[in-house]
């Protein structure tokens, strides 16, 4: 417990911690807010990616404190350029191995394939039939269903719709 307090500082806030600590904190708050994120509904806060989400909240939250007097001003700064700098190393590493990319942001998941909404997929992305139709009429200008190749509910949280192929006359 004292080397997590030599980390991260105490509890109470009589004083304010040190760079250190605070970026220590920062980093935490950072890496958590990612997997609870990625661990809530992919609908959650719209169509963005959980990096961004936590990017502006922290970054906002960060600078608040330090304009209304809570927090240093110069460590504050430092503590939003070292979040940015974690965020695009996070990007690049999600860039550069995808598996990490799929853990900190998902995959794909197919909700319907040949016509047929894929029922067991819709729920565990918590989606309705509803939802489907509504991205059918604005992607794919269509109410027909039997029309799908395949959708996806996409990570970030979008609904794409692959139509099958016409046959040319």
């Amino acid at each position: 417990m004292e080397l997590l307090n030599s980390i991260f500082g105490q509890g109470s806030y009589e004083g304010f911690t040190h760079l250190l600590q605070m970026s220590a904190r920062a980093a935490l708050v950072f890496v958590t807010s990612i997997f609870i994120l990625r661990f809530a509904h992919r609908r959650f806060l719209g169509k963005f990616a959980p990096f961004d989400i936590i990017l502006a909240f922290m970054i906002g939250s960060l600078l608040s404190r330090s304009i209304n007097g809570k927090a240093p001003v110069f460590e504050t700064i430092a503590i939003v350029l070292l979040i940015i700098v974690f965020h695009h190393v996070l990007a690049v590493l999600s860039l550069r191995f995808p598996r990490f990319g799929r853990v900190t942001s998902g995959q794909p998941r197919e909700i319907a394939r040949d016509g047929k909404v894929l029922k067991e997929e819709m729920e565990s992305s918590r989606i309705g039939e509803e939802d489907l139709m509504e991205a059918l009429r604005l992607r794919a200008h269509t109410q027909d269903l039997s029309r799908i190749k395949n959708a996806f509910m996409e990570r970030n949280g979008n609904i794409s719709i692959v139509m099958e192929e016409q046959e040319k006359n």
